[in-house]
């Protein structure tokens, strides 16, 4: 009976060191565990600080440029190590990988990167300078105020200025003596080019007279199109995710208005009157036509249309107006009356139609599949002409000075040139490795592609048809507005 009793006295025992061990275990194992998750929150936090795609939840989108007195090689001047200090804490940026390259450059992009919201009042940094056989001529480690601190406000979007006057540079002269820093400034031009980013829910403004970016601005939601009334000076963005229009005054520089568009889905497509009395809007899920007065906002008419509605072109012919849309999935082209919206006629647009253009009389659809541009006669429909482009057509620009359409091929990474009246491109330009969005500007004679594989706008002069510029931007470009008087 005693050793029954005792046998079971030491399997409780045996038990209860059982039980401690793997409650020792298991503490052991949690404490890892709340490790592993708070270094992973915090390596989470860090990657949204150091991601501009990921705004953090208090925070904005900081652009640094380096403006230049004089020309100097893209890769003989880097800085790294870079730091803001926001409400006196420094935030470290992620530099843009310095690219070999023998371009020349008045302006580069060396940093963009997301940043808590406060006062931003230092920048430090290192800065190389080399010459041409790659000897370091300036290496240094310094710390710059800005010249008027600015506060970054949540959501928002800035750029920063280091303008450098490298004549000065030496080795053992104070950075002070050549290098300042500053934030933008309001635009004082008319010549102005905006660079639609969504990715960093920016918008870029350069100045097409320098080729140079002077300022980004925040927009919310999800814009995938802009307009512009450059009569009024007023910009309409179409914003995807909240089923509005956005309507930002270009000489104030502020947002004013937000048109809501309550029978949308998913609207795609947006384009704005002659007079800049109507936008029209395109919504491929309630495949829907939508015409709203932009006095009032109001809604003032809205059809049905084809199978996926997009990409709608108003256009002027022979004193009446007409609005031009591309239906993908049924490769339709389908032309519609601006007054009521009724529907003219509907004809094939070939295999994979992407963009529409009107220009020396005709409509113009490029047809990628078939590697083609088709020509209609725009009050009937009828078809004109089939010419080959010798690569992929993707978007329009037209000329009207040198009586030229301008279209960008994206398997040729270049933009051909189709003369008024004949039925073959004459000649290509490259344009960058993945051609977009391209606008031209009438006033400089100047053309400007995106290229969105490299966040970069390639500018070519129309006279020579040479590259003789490039902007770099933060993200991808997806839409490109021109305003000039």
């Amino acid at each position: 009976m005693v050793a029954c009793v005792s046998t079971a006295i030491h399997q409780k025992i045996n038990t209860l060191q059982s039980i401690k061990v793997n409650m020792k275990h298991s503490i052991k194992n949690l404490c890892y565990l709340l490790l592993l998750l708070l270094t992973g929150c915090t390596a989470a936090h860090k990657q949204s600080l150091n991601s501009p795609h990921l705004l953090p939840s208090t925070g904005g989108i900081v652009s640094i440029y380096l403006n230049v007195d004089q020309p100097i090689q893209q890769d003989h001047i880097t800085f790294d190590q870079l730091e803001l200090c926001s409400d006196s804490v420094w935030y470290p940026l992620t530099s843009i990988e310095n690219i070999r390259s023998t371009n020349v450059i008045k302006q580069k992009l060396i940093a963009v990167d997301s940043v808590p919201t406060g006062i931003i009042s230092k920048i430090r940094f290192r800065v190389e300078i080399t010459d041409q056989e790659g000897n370091k001529e300036v290496s240094q480690h310094s710390e710059l105020s800005l010249t008027e601190p600015f506060e970054l406000h949540n959501g928002s979007s800035q750029c920063l200025f280091l303008h450098g006057q490298l004549h000065l540079a030496r080795p053992n002269t104070p950075i002070q003596t050549w290098l300042t820093v500053s934030p933008q400034k309001a635009p004082l031009t008319d010549e102005l080019l905006y660079i639609l980013c969504p990715e960093i829910h920016s918008i870029y403004l350069a100045r097409m007279d320098q080729y140079r970016i002077i300022a980004a601005y925040a927009v919310e939601g999800e814009v995938v199109e802009m307009k512009l009334d450059a009569t009024k000076r007023l910009l309409y963005l179409l914003d995807k995710k909240n089923l509005l229009i956005q309507r930002f005054d270009t000489t104030t520089q502020l947002m004013t208005d937000r048109i809501p568009l309550p029978l949308t889905e998913s609207p795609q497509g947006l384009e704005i009157s002659a007079n800049g009395d109507t936008l029209f809007v395109t919504d491929p899920n309630n495949r829907q036509v939508l015409s709203i007065n932009t006095y009032n906002g109001t809604l003032t008419n809205s059809v049905s249309v084809g199978y996926d509605p997009t990409r709608p072109h108003f256009f002027t012919h022979n004193g009446t107006d007409y609005l031009a849309i591309l239906s993908k999935a049924d490769q339709q082209l389908i032309v519609l009356d601006t007054e009521d919206l009724a529907p003219l006629y509907s004809v094939a647009a070939g295999q994979s139609p992407q963009d529409i253009i009107y220009a020396d009389q005709s409509l113009f659809v490029a047809d990628e599949f078939n590697r083609q541009i088709l020509l209609f006669e725009p009050e009937t429909g009828q078809i004109r002409a089939k010419i080959s482009t010798n690569g992929s057509p993707q978007r329009f620009a037209v000329d009207p000075l040198n009586q030229n359409i301008l279209i960008t091929l994206q398997d040729q990474h270049a933009v051909t040139f189709l003369p008024f009246g004949q039925q073959m491109t004459v000649r290509k330009a490259p344009c960058g490795a993945s051609p977009g969005d391209l606008k031209i500007s009438n006033n400089r004679q100047l053309l400007f592609v995106a290229n969105q594989t490299e966040n970069q706008i390639i500018v070519l002069d129309l006279l020579s048809q040479q590259q003789i510029s490039t902007l770099t931007i933060g993200a991808t470009p997806t839409v490109l507005v021109i305003q000039e008087p």
